[in-house]
This record gives structure tokens, sequence and C-alpha cells, in this order.
């Protein structure tokens, strides 16, 4: 094929150069702004990775003090009289029960010192007289002596339990304190932890938060290709509505009709128009893979069928675009059995069926 002199370069080839210039600028722009959207998302990912390490790491540090704490109460329990923590919250007074135990030691200290007095004031009264016979009253007075042993000794048993009570208290006073320190630490990682995860009203989880930013910028690629191969048609879009609570959402295409007006499911498109929708999300992939990958191209496309749906209109802008892209500089390859596109490829690998098995015929 012979490439014409630049002094011969007629007003159609010049209009044509202005184009693919204006088109060229305006890929430029749009890489740009994707540099710009990509750079932005990565800021963002690295703030959500350093609060969520800061999040984990106070978490640890907050399990680790919560295991001290319980440490430190099992060594307390032990080394006091409780059998077991069963025993220690058997024994565990109420502020009201604890002033009545009080009330009810006074009530008695007073009655033991009022028979106290009694008992001297009546001691006093037979010294110096002859002792009758007073073996009842002695046995009555050894059981009462022995009743104030035994209330004496459960006094002191009732203070030092009153006492011990007490400082369990302050104990679990400050327990509780550090213990609502921690759930507040917990809480806010556990909160982090459950967004993260897609446990929101919109059921997104952070990586198809990303996937999201990634469609998008598919769907603006393909939908450079899709309105010139649709003549200005169909446009695809993401939708964010939750379709299904039970599962992730937000990764669904519809499409627009410029003839209508109204969004729908991609479903809905014709064969033709489904393979067209199709052809140019592949496209855009490529080209977003690409600016993804730091300028790696990928030279190779192959398209596999789906032209035998296509009309003759659509056929045409469908061929176009691909030609396009091979006048980029891509290698684009047709796996297709549509006898139409014979006439419109020059260069093809036609394998031909026979009784001894197929052949392969290379056409230029």
């Amino acid at each position: 094929m012979q490439h014409p002199h630049p002094a011969t370069i007629t007003a159609a080839q010049k209009s044509e150069l202005q184009l693919k210039t204006q088109t060229i600028t305006r890929q430029v722009q749009s890489l740009q702004l994707l540099q710009q959207s990509y750079q932005q998302a990565q800021l963002h990912l690295a703030g959500c990775e350093a609060t969520l390490k800061a999040n984990q790491a106070a978490s640890v540090n907050a399990a680790k003090e919560f295991s001290a704490l319980r440490e430190h109460f099992k060594e307390r329990l032990d080394a006091s009289d409780f059998e077991s923590q069963t025993a220690f919250l058997a024994a565990l007074r109420t502020e009201s029960t604890r002033k009545q135990l009080q009330q009810t030691i006074a009530a008695y200290e007073q009655n033991l010192a009022a028979a106290t007095d009694r008992l001297q004031r009546a001691q006093n009264a037979v010294n110096g007289k002859t002792e009758p016979e007073l073996s009842a009253c002695k046995a009555a007075e050894q059981q009462a002596d022995a009743l104030y042993r035994q209330l004496t000794a459960q006094t002191a048993v009732t203070a030092k339990e009153l006492s011990d009570l007490q400082k369990a208290q302050l104990q679990l006073q400050e327990l509780e304190k550090k213990m609502g320190t921690l759930q507040d630490a917990y809480q806010t990682a556990a909160s982090l932890a459950e967004t993260a995860r897609g446990n929101n009203p919109s059921r997104l989880t952070f990586s198809a938060f990303v996937l999201q930013a990634i469609l998008d910028d598919v769907l603006q690629a393909a939908n450079l290709r899709l309105t010139s191969m649709s003549r200005g048609r169909y446009s695809l879009s993401r939708t964010g509505d939750v379709l299904d609570a039970r599962r992730e959402n937000g990764l669904n295409i519809e499409v627009t009709d410029s003839f209508t007006g109204v969004a729908r499911p991609v479903k809905t498109l014709s064969g033709g128009e489904l393979f067209l929708a199709s052809l140019s999300l592949a496209l855009g992939l490529s080209d977003v893979v690409q600016a993804y990958a730091g300028g790696i191209r990928l030279d190779t496309i192959l398209v596999d069928e789906g032209f035998g749906t296509l009309d003759s209109e659509a056929l045409d802008m469908a061929i176009r675009t691909l030609t396009d892209l091979q006048k980029g500089g891509r290698l684009v390859g047709i796996i297709s059995h549509v006898s139409e596109l014979r006439e419109r490829i020059s260069a093809r690998l036609e394998v031909i069926p026979g009784q001894r098995g197929s052949t392969a015929v290379f056409h230029v």
C-alpha cells in the first residue's frame, strides 16, 4: 500500500488528521484525569490502611491489658478466703445490705456493752455473800458465755468479710472503668472492620468500593466507543442501587437509551446491541489496564464470534472501530463464521474441514 506524498494530501485527509489529533488530545486529557484519580485513591487507601493498623494495634494492646487485669483478679481471688469466683460473687453485697450489716453489728455491740455492764453490777452486788446453789444458773452462764464467744467470733468474721468486700468493690469499680475504656477502643476497631467487610446499609465492602472506581474508569473508556458504534444512542453507567441485601452490590451496569432518556438493565439489549456493548467494555478494559499498568501496551486483541448478531450498519461500525485500533498499532484478530467478513478482511486464516481432517489456508 503506497502512502500519498505530503504535498498531495487532500482536504478530506487533513480533516481526518485534525479529528485524530483532537481525539488524541482528549484521550491524553482523559488519561491525566484517570492518573489523578488513581493517585487520590492511593492516598485515600494509604490513610485507611494507617487508621486500620492503628486501631488494630490499639485492639491488641487493649486485649493484653484486659488479659493482665484478668490474671491480677485471679491472683487476688486465689489469695483471698474464697474457694472460687462463684463463692466470691455469691458473697457480694449491695450498699444497702452492707449498711444493714453495720447497723446489726452496732446494735450487737451496744447490747453487748449493756450486758457487760449489767454483769459487772450483778457481780458487785453479790460480792461478800454466800453463794447459793447455782448449778442451774452456772450452766446458763456457761451457755451465755459460749454464745458470747460464738457471737464475738462471728462478729470478727463478719467484720473481715465486710472489709474484704469493700476492697473487692473498689477493685471491681477500677476494673469497670478500664473495661469501659477497652470496650470503647474495641468498638471503634470493630465498627471499622464491619464497615470494611460490607456490613453496612449499602452492602459495600472496601474491595467493592475500589472496584467501583475501576469500573467507572472502564465504563468511561467503553462509552467512547459504544456511543460511536451505536451512533450516539447508548451509553453504559454503573448503578449503586441495592438490588439484593443478601449480596454485595454496587457493581451492576445499566444502559441509557438516548431515544427514550430512560436507563434500563443491560439484559434488555438485543443480541447485536449486547455484542457491541460487550466489545466496548472489552476495549475499555484494555485501555484502563494499560493506563493502570504504567503504560504497558496490549498489542494483540482477539474477538471471538458475535458478529452474526449484527445488522449491516452495526457490523460496519464494529469493523470501523476495530480498524481504528489496528491503525493505532495493535494486532486485531476476529474469530467468526460470518461470510461477509471475508469480503471486508483481506488477511485471514481460513480453516477448511475435510474427510482426512481440517486444513488451514492463510489468505493475504
